[in-house]
């Protein structure tokens, strides 16, 4: 569904499971995304069946893979259950 939203040197949204607006890009690579004047979004390379980005960001961001993000928030969450008894 997103492949048929890539429209070349156009924007356009797709809306997420959860109802919110996804804005889509194109880029090429070594072309840059900017988000909130410090993050910067590269694309690296191009393969196949993956696209390779770069992430640059101050140090107070955290930035992972959306697996990791999830693992480490069900790992907190582990960790923050109160045993009463």
């Amino acid at each position: 569904m997103a492949r048929r939203l890539l429209m070349i040197g156009q924007e356009t949204s797709h809306h997420l499971t959860d109802g919110a607006a996804m804005l889509v890009l194109t880029r090429k690579i070594g072309q840059d995304i900017v988000i909130d004047g410090d993050i910067r979004i590269t694309v690296s390379a191009i393969g196949a069946d993956r696209v390779k980005i770069g992430i640059s960001a101050p140090s107070h961001v955290k930035v992972d893979r959306a697996e990791v993000a999830a693992r480490i928030a069900a790992e907190e969450a582990k960790s923050s259950v109160i045993v009463c008894g």
